[in-house]
């Protein structure tokens, strides 16, 4: 007999849970509607929380964190403390790196990696680190990815200036439809008052022009339901690694082996057994 399990990700808030679950969609996880029970029993309610099921059947457990980073790391730490009786194959924390565009994309994820390793530190000293900035917990059991929103297109005055879920959704619209960027970025330069340019300010100006009935949050979870739109965001989430960690969360194999260290940095790379592995070609 099986083990109960869960997978899990815990994101920032509504905005990204709504993007998660056009995700989700596209790599075929479906959405149980209505009442859902989790792995042990357990109504999954409260908190903003959503429950998916994986291609292969797994339980995938979505939770916001009320738009609050400090609540992530937080609700991650009280979450792998309960692994020994609820148990966790994956963990996925999913933030905004807020740093500026343009910045190499490896250089732009490293906080949120090393945020990340500090916490695993405090249940393994030395936590296996693998590709798609993972670490393997417990023999293997569990593995805990960092997820920035982060995309690597040029600067450029049409898109938010740091990086977010709004440059990415940004950057992928500016990709398929230009003239929409560009009227976007005239109206936020014309208009009186306020000149800052908050990055959501770019993505609902998108939304009230051409996804107004939609609303706001829904508008990040209709951009995968355009098959350009969603092509355009794969490809950024490809050159992020984003993509292969979700293709891992959803337990989707691969003939090939991923690479695994030691976090500490020392010692040599050896080869991790190829089982549902991160896509590396």
């Amino acid at each position: 007999m099986s083990v109960p399990s869960e997978s899990v990700i815990i994101c920032e808030g509504y905005y990204d849970r709504a993007f998660w679950t056009g995700w989700l969609a596209r790599l075929g996880c479906k959405d149980p509607g209505g009442p859902v029970r989790d792995p042990w029993g357990k109504d999954v309610v409260g908190r903003g929380q959503r429950a998916f099921y994986s291609p292969s059947g797994s339980f995938i457990r979505l939770l916001p964190a009320g738009g609050d980073r400090t609540k992530i790391i937080r609700a991650a730490r009280l979450r792998l403390n309960q692994a020994s009786t609820n148990s966790i194959r994956c963990l996925v924390i999913n933030v905004d790196t807020d740093e500026e565009q343009g910045i190499d994309l490896e250089e732009g994820t490293k906080p949120t990696v090393d945020a990340v390793r500090r916490l695993v530190r405090g249940f393994e000293e030395k936590p296996m680190e693998i590709a798609g900035n993972g670490f393997s917990l417990w023999q293997e059991s569990t593995y805990v990815f960092a997820l920035p929103w982060v995309c690597g297109d040029e600067p450029c005055d049409e898109l938010p200036a740091k990086q977010t879920l709004e440059r990415l959704a940004c950057a992928a619209l500016r990709e398929v439809y230009p003239d929409r960027s560009l009227a976007v970025h005239a109206w936020l330069t014309s208009r009186p008052g306020p000149t800052d340019l908050h990055p959501k300010a770019f993505s609902w100006s998108h939304m009230a022009g051409w996804y107004f009935d939609d609303g706001c949050e829904f508008f990040f979870e209709h951009l995968w339901r355009d098959k350009s739109v969603a092509t355009a965001l794969e490809a950024r989430l490809e050159a992020s690694g984003a993509w292969q960690v979700g293709e891992r969360l959803v337990n989707r194999s691969s003939s090939c082996s991923i690479s695994i260290r030691v976090s500490s940095g020392e010692g040599a790379v050896c080869p991790h057994r190829a089982v549902t592995t991160i896509r590396t070609a």
